[in-house]
């Protein structure tokens, strides 16, 4: 199990105790990152969890022979997402093992065989499985390749300016883009509802409503009209 006869029993969170003077803690998320998302990783809030899984990125719980499809951040295939364990920084100044246990120093670390499955083979220093070190998660949910969460999307991005070029390019279900995403009547996309031109029902070629309810091609033929006297007056 990759403990030592002094402390022979691993809990959840790969720690190694004696049950005789220590207990195994209850799995949690540090105070650093309290939010922890359907596949264990813990983050600083709700919008930095994954909003989707790449089963390209995680077929090894396809094929698993107890029936368990839900991947977790640790490599572990589950039941459901709530038995994904907690995945964050191993305490301290402890280090991370590449079965996914905390030890005090690397050469502590057991010589079993590697947890993460294949198509996630590194073991990232908070206990998720990524293809390469630069795709480990960080505590907003995004790997250090694109460490910029856009706020709008959820997606993770170099920089900021690369999130405005997402929102441009993201096509929602109306139609808008996330950096216009609010469809007015008259079919424009805008960023508030605020900024919606006010329906007067007119039509395209005479779109400006005049003040005695007719309408007009602009607003200077509103004004001639307004000038025009009714019959029989002065």
């Amino acid at each position: 199990m990759g403990c030592f006869p002094d402390a022979p029993y691993k809990c959840a969170s790969g720690q190694c105790v004696n049950l005789n003077t220590t207990k195994c803690e209850i799995a949690s998320c540090p105070e650093s990152s309290p939010i922890k998302c359907l596949d264990g990783l813990c983050v600083t809030s709700i919008s930095s969890c994954p909003s989707f899984l790449d089963l390209q990125l995680n077929q090894q719980c396809l094929k698993d022979p107890n029936g368990n499809i839900v991947p977790c951040a640790d490599g572990r295939c589950v039941a459901s997402s709530d038995q994904c364990r907690p995945v964050s920084k191993c305490l301290g100044d402890q280090v991370r093992c590449k079965d996914g246990s905390c030890k005090p120093m690397i050469s502590l670390c057991p010589l079993n065989t590697l947890k993460c499955p294949e198509s996630k083979p590194y073991m990232c220093d908070i206990g998720a499985c990524a293809t390469t070190s630069a795709e480990c998660p960080t505590i907003n949910g995004c790997p250090f390749s694109t460490p910029v969460k856009c706020e709008k999307s959820g997606s993770c991005a170099q920089t900021n300016d690369q999130c405005l070029e997402i929102y441009k390019n993201t096509t929602l279900p109306n139609g808008c883009s996330l950096f216009t995403p609010i469809k007015c009547d008259s079919g424009l996309c805008v960023s508030t509802l605020s900024q919606c031109p006010v329906n007067n029902a007119c039509p395209s070629d005479k779109p400006v409503k005049c003040l005695d309810n007719t309408c007009a091609a602009d607003a200077q033929t509103c004004l001639s009209k307004s000038m025009i006297c009714a019959s029989n007056q002065v």
